[in-house]
């Protein structure tokens, strides 16, 4: 007689790859793709410096907020010593987890967060170190004495280093979508206010340093790029084998 039915488990594990194609769709291939058609579209157009010309006053030949107090004190030095806050503080919640039996169940998650900060926000200081990219405010267009060299072209070798690109202050702010995945992982529910967090400090330090004079919005776009691939590879490194995404 011909048996009939499912096969034990398979509805569970059909979920299972279910849920694992979605994962890689909305975490890996879908920004990837908005990321580089985004990086197209920027590289192979003007609006860097369209959005450039708006924040420098061509009259007077200068940043008007360069040294604005909201853009310099508030955003740039005290949204730096926020970031810094932040992470002592995950520092303080990992030391905790040796110590407080609650905390235990987070201490992963903890050293995840801190690591994902760090690395983020390193791997964005070596691009600078590699690049070699001025800041709007250096070149000639806006007052300086250096010409535009696009992230493409080859630099010549009589011009000093740039060390603008990609924007570090902007990577502290997008570093914190390291909370998205951390509470992807413990509080699900709550995971779209890690990234609503990080998105939106990371676009207000950027903005802010488009307006500074100190970063175009192409330095930003790639900003975001790796630190939302740093965490996304830190995250699968702490946690692919227990959620089982590679199987």
């Amino acid at each position: 007689m011909k048996r009939t039915g499912t096969r034990p488990g398979g509805p569970v594990i059909g979920e299972a790859l279910a849920s694992r194609r979605s994962f890689w769709r909305t975490h890996l291939l879908w920004p990837a793709a908005a990321w580089v058609v985004g990086i197209v579209v920027v590289e192979t157009s003007h609006v860097d410096f369209v959005i450039g010309d708006l924040f420098y006053d061509f009259e007077t030949g200068v940043w008007p907020y360069h040294h604005h107090w909201l853009t310099e004190a508030v955003i740039h030095e005290g949204g730096r010593d926020f970031v810094v806050l932040i992470a002592l503080s995950v520092v303080v919640a990992l030391a905790g987890s040796f110590l407080l039996r609650r905390l235990t169940p987070y201490r992963k998650g903890f050293a995840y967060l801190f690591l994902a900060m760090l690395v983020s926000i390193g791997f964005v200081a070596l691009g600078k170190q590699l690049t070699h990219i001025d800041c709007p405010w250096s070149l000639v267009r806006y007052g300086g004495d250096r010409p535009y060299i696009g992230l493409f072209e080859a630099r010549p070798g009589e011009l000093p280093p740039g060390q603008c690109f990609p924007s570090g202050h902007a990577s502290g702010g997008f570093a914190m979508l390291a909370f998205y995945f951390f509470l992807r992982r413990y509080a699900p529910r709550w995971r779209m206010l890690g990234l609503t967090a990080g998105l939106t400090l990371g676009g207000v330090y950027g903005v802010a340093q488009q307006a500074r004079g100190a970063h175009f919005v192409s330095h930003d776009l790639w900003t975001v790029g790796l630190v939302w691939f740093s965490c996304l590879g830190l995250y699968l490194l702490f946690f692919a084998g227990e959620e089982g995404f590679w199987g």
